[in-house]
């Protein structure tokens, strides 16, 4: 049996949380539109941050 479904993989989105301040119509996009989330770090360290728009 062939699989027909089509899966999009996407690159996990870690981002610095200046990109917050700096791109937010950027990361808007990604979190809204496509849906994807976007995690971020301070100093190079995640922080657990929800966005929810």
């Amino acid at each position: 049996m062939i699989n027909k479904r089509k899966e999009v993989f996407s690159m996990i989105q870690i981002r610095p949380v200046s990109d917050l301040r700096n791109k937010f119509p950027e990361i808007e996009e990604m979190v809204v539109k496509e849906g994807q989330p976007v995690y971020l770090t301070k100093n190079g360290y995640g922080t657990e941050l929800p966005i929810i728009f």
